[in-house]
């Protein structure tokens, strides 16, 4: 992830400490779909019945931000 600034990374903070904002996935913040998803199956009432993840080092999280990349070793979400 890129370096953000001050006011991004304030910005963000606000995000993650709203429980709904990250992904229930991976819990990073992204504006597309999970990155981290292989593959989901839903039924009709909108309810998500399975999900498949791609394992770690096989997908690109390059723009999925994580709390680690806004909060300092002292805050915390």
């Amino acid at each position: 992830m890129a370096d953000l600034t001050a006011a991004q990374k304030q910005l963000l903070q606000g995000l993650f400490k709203s429980p709904e904002a990250s992904c229930l996935d991976c819990g990073g913040y992204h504006l597309r779909s999970c990155p981290r998803v292989k593959r989901q199956a839903w039924i009709g009432n909108g309810n998500r019945t399975e999900v498949e993840y791609w394992q770690s080092g096989q997908y690109d999280d390059s723009e999925t931000i994580y709390p680690e990349d806004v909060f300092d070793d002292t805050e915390s979400a």
